[in-house]
């Protein structure tokens, strides 16, 4: 197999799916993720252009995703997708069911996974997941958040905190150029509420 990304280490912290069984019995144990959503989606290119602009063609595209729901045991799931050669984004809205189908092709040991949530549809070659319970609320945890609208007001204090001017909530930013409020998201209104959603 060629060397990817899922060859790094802490990839012993993830279960491989081998099988449709394994997949279904994954989703049977999520509810098939109802009343969850698709927290965040990071696609890596194995292929790239050095900087003496050589290129190198090793095509694979692998993908970390992370979901999270409303329910525990466990309320959030990582998964690593190998070798997508498929990525379809539907919708932006919390997903309502899933399906799963997988091919194998016995004769080049090769198999095909199919991973549809709600109309948003992945297929790759390998599969894995870990249970991601720790990972719940706003902050982004496969990189710097992407916030399109105007940053909301915080207060600068002593030592590099920063208050929030909404509710109050104090924290030390890393290295962010855009500050988000890591309890309430810039409005306190939403703050508690378990269905409503979190505004950027």
């Amino acid at each position: 197999m060629d060397k990817n990304f899922l060859d790094i280490k802490g990839i012993g912290q993830f279960k491989e799916i081998r099988s449709e069984r394994e997949l279904n019995d994954l989703l049977d144990n999520v509810g098939r993720f109802h009343d969850g959503l698709i927290k965040e989606i990071h696609v890596l290119n194995d292929a790239f252009i050095s900087s003496d602009s050589s290129i190198y063609l090793n095509f694979h595209y692998n993908l970390r995703m992370l979901i999270q729901r409303q329910m525990s045991n466990p309320s959030a799931i990582e998964f690593i997708l190998g070798n997508v050669t498929n990525l379809k984004l539907h919708k932006s809205e919390e997903i309502w069911s899933s399906y799963c189908k997988v091919s194998i092709d016995e004769t080049n040991s090769s198999q095909q996974i199919l991973l549809d949530l709600d109309n948003n549809r992945f297929i790759c070659s390998r599969l894995f997941y870990r249970d991601a319970s720790n990972w719940m609320g706003p902050e982004s945890r496969f990189g710097e958040e992407i916030l399109l609208k105007s940053p909301f007001k915080v207060e600068k204090l002593e030592g590099g905190w920063v208050m929030c001017t909404y509710c109050t909530e104090t924290w030390q930013p890393y290295n962010r150029t855009i500050l988000k409020c890591p309890r309430c998201g810039g409005t306190d209104e939403w703050h508690g509420s378990k269905s409503g959603p979190m505004p950027l």
